[in-house]
């Protein structure tokens, strides 16, 4: 997927809804898409990833965690 989301079925509070995949993100998309992630799970126990607004500095943090995966 484009977005690097993964939907999965709903389930109990406290277990992850949806996850997000960083190293398979469209760069320009990622932030209004994390957003809506934050609005749409309110109230729910879920892990956020921050982001940087800069094109540049979202790329560098990409390229971080694809190292780590070596």
């Amino acid at each position: 997927m484009r977005s690097g989301f993964i939907p999965v079925k709903p389930c109990k509070k406290g277990q992850i809804l949806a996850s997000f995949d960083i190293c398979h993100a469209d760069l320009h998309e990622t932030k209004d898409m994390l957003f809506s992630l934050g609005y749409c799970l309110r109230g729910h126990n879920y892990m956020f990833f921050t982001y940087e607004k800069t094109h540049k500095s979202l790329k560098r943090k990409l390229q971080l965690c694809n190292q780590w995966q070596v």
